[in-house]
């Protein structure tokens, strides 16, 4: 028997593989997209308010998560990382940090933004 570190593609599942390609969200921009309605947007939403309660997508929060989201290029993964440090951060430190150097670099401050609040 091996381990499931170098085990077979698919040996878990009678040789079928599950796999999802998942694209980047839908971000707010140029066209009929508001920042409620947005994929990206609800995402980040939803997540935040897992680790924030009081957390509200509104008219003040909702503009500052479409800059965010667009910064990250609306990655699934990046959005629910950024979403889990809102408690910590607020909005606007996040916002800050993902407008950070180049978009390549914005998870690195978030990071970094972290460490420093956290000492």
């Amino acid at each position: 028997m091996t381990s499931g570190a170098g085990h077979e593609p698919g040996a878990d599942r009678g040789g079928r593989d599950a796999r999802y390609r998942l694209g980047p969200l839908a971000v707010p921009g140029i066209g009929p997209n508001e920042p409620g309605h947005c994929a990206a947007v609800e995402l980040f939403a939803d997540r935040a308010s897992r680790v924030d309660p009081g957390f509200a997508l509104d008219g003040t929060t909702g503009p500052v998560i479409g800059q965010v989201v667009a910064r990250l290029d609306g990655m699934p993964l990046a959005i629910e990382l950024a979403a889990a440090r809102v408690e910590a951060l607020g909005l606007g430190q996040l916002l800050d940090a993902s407008m950070t150097g180049s978009r390549s670099t914005g998870s690195l401050a978030l990071h970094h933004a972290t460490r420093a609040r956290d000492g």
